[in-house]
């Protein structure tokens, strides 16, 4: 019967780490380990991982440059960073490219199981109740005028590049356009060092590792939709292939010379200025105009700010469904979340309604339930209760338990991570239970 746990990645290359992560994990998960970020790459290609303990100082590739590697790939993967004391700081710069949480050396055996439970648990939900079909919401001019036009597109046959920064609603756009054309959609998360394989997949015997043909992700959309992100990191050669295939309509498998017929209608998502890269040759030009037919550029969203707040509520009540609570927004809360420029756009707010959700002890979300980057960078230090003694101490709350958490709750290790003594972490642990 096949084996169907969870998967956790362990990436780390002191195999007494990667041993304690196994005797921790493997009797409620299926634990794969790994001693290098170039390694992790290759199964987190090769197969679907749930989540990844990732280490930060490793030989070859970082802990860092894996985790955004990672996150090319497959942005959907959770990631925890494994860490020493001393560089818990680099942790807090992981945490900003994506990661989701860190762990500190030695750690505890229940708190890592508490962080892996979690964050199945949100998988499994999403799994036992899928979240319902995402579609493009608000009521400003520029997205009133681009559903239009998504309408159209979504009963031609046209190609569509979509030109937006990153965590805005691309995919949603893709999906829209695969639902209302009853085409199939296929995704490619384009990255650095791809290799043209996975677009055109391979013969056996066409190399080392080829032990049996794979088709690419070209002939897996045939009859339908290829949706790929980061386009400008498609590796030059494959542009003039891929430009070549779909001009022609057919491609051939690498280590074939039989041509495959394909009838693929191309959507691509870029964060960059392409026309630039198009006019310094970095750009395959016959690909842009295969890829540009149609374009859609996507205001972020500090520059429709009045659909913030329809988002906010979508994505609470969408979030509350799928964990079965009941919780809302108070007023105070909203204003300083529809204050805040949200530099992530989409992704980061959808993620952030997602943690308050989860974390809200009550049924409304108030100021000081909000993340302390948020909170800081709005008009909440205007308010008549954000004196400068409440912020200090919000500080201090947040960062304390973050610690002791990250610690697995062993109070001497985390006083040695705060600096301070142990009574005295006693007693503002004591606080923030109060």
């Amino acid at each position: 019967m096949a084996d169907i746990k969870p998967v956790i990645l362990v990436v780390d290359d002191e195999i007494s780490i990667r041993e304690s992560f196994t005797v921790i994990l493997s009797k409620e998960f299926r634990v794969i380990t790994v001693a290098s970020g170039e390694a992790a790459l290759k199964r987190i290609i090769d197969e679907k991982v749930d989540l990844v303990y990732l280490d930060i100082r490793m030989p070859g590739l970082t802990g860092i440059e894996t985790l955004k590697r990672i996150k090319e790939i497959d942005r959907s993967i959770e990631v925890i960073m494994v860490t020493a004391v001393n560089d818990v700081a680099s942790a807090g710069t992981a945490i900003k490219l994506g990661a989701k949480d860190y762990v500190v050396k030695p750690f505890e055996v229940n708190d890592i199981l508490g962080k892996t439970r979690s964050i199945v648990i949100k998988s499994q939900a999403k799994a036992i109740k899928p979240m319902r079909k995402e579609e493009i919401i608000g009521s400003s001019r520029q997205i009133s005028s681009i559903r239009k036009l998504i309408e159209e597109l979504a009963h031609d046959d046209r190609s569509v590049l979509i030109l937006s920064e990153k965590g805005l609603e691309g995919e949603i756009i893709a999906n829209t356009i695969s639902s209302e054309s009853k085409k199939p959609l296929k995704i490619l998360n384009a990255y650095e060092h791809m290799k043209d394989a996975e677009i055109f997949g391979y013969e056996k015997g066409s190399f080392t590792e080829a032990f049996e043909k794979k088709s690419g992700v070209l002939e897996e959309a045939n009859g339908g939709i290829l949706f790929i992100r980061n386009i400008e990191l498609l590796p030059n050669e494959t542009q003039q292939r891929l430009a070549d295939a779909l001009h022609n309509k057919q491609m051939t498998r690498n280590g074939s010379m039989s041509p495959i017929h394909i009838d693929v209608r191309m959507i691509s998502e870029t964060s960059i200025n392409i026309k630039d890269h198009v006019k310094s040759d970095i750009f395959n030009k016959s690909l842009y105009e295969k890829f540009s037919e149609a374009v859609i550029e996507l205001p972020p969203l500090r520059q429709r700010d009045s659909d913030i707040p329809i988002f906010m509520n979508h994505y609470v009540e969408k979030f509350a469904d799928l964990y079965g609570k009941k919780v809302q927004l108070s007023l105070e809360a909203a204003n300083i979340l529809s204050d805040y420029p949200w530099p992530g756009n989409l992704t980061e707010l959808a993620n952030t309604m997602e943690t308050l959700v989860l974390d809200s002890p009550h049924g409304t979300i108030k100021p000081e339930d909000l993340p302390l980057d948020i909170l800081i960078k709005s008009t909440w230090s205007q308010g008549s209760y954000a004196t400068l003694d409440n912020l200090v101490a919000r500080l201090e709350h947040v960062h304390i338990l973050k610690v002791y958490n990250s610690a697995g709750q062993n109070k001497a290790l985390a006083s040695s991570i705060l600096g301070i003594q142990p009574k005295t972490l006693e007693s503002k642990l004591g606080a923030t239970k109060a």
